[in-house]
């Protein structure tokens, strides 16, 4: 809000007469991004394992088990990895 953004000017003057973004006040207080949890390094995203991640102020994870199974990752060309079957990804939040 206002008060904020003059409490922030007030502690550092090189700002003065920088724009500030605020939230509404009609607006909902929580802030809520949306990214995603792709495949481990060496590894293939695909529509089949990509999964979502919730990321606020006051949690992080990704709250649900993707179509309620797990996920399969296969290797990067080139990398000799073995696959990794039936991984578990998501189901809870941490804050």
């Amino acid at each position: 809000d206002e008060q904020a953004v003059q409490r922030i000017i007030a502690r550092n003057p090189q700002l003065q007469g920088r724009a500030f973004l605020v939230p509404r006040p009609s607006r909902p207080k929580v802030l809520v991004m949306g990214g995603t949890v792709e495949a481990p390094d060496g590894y293939r995203a695909s529509a089949r394992n990509v999964v979502s991640l919730q990321m606020s102020p006051d949690f992080s994870g990704t709250p649900f088990v993707p179509n309620d199974t797990s996920v399969s990752y296969e290797a990067s060309p080139g990398t000799h990895r073995p696959p990794l079957e039936d991984v578990l990804v998501g189901g809870g939040l941490v804050g």
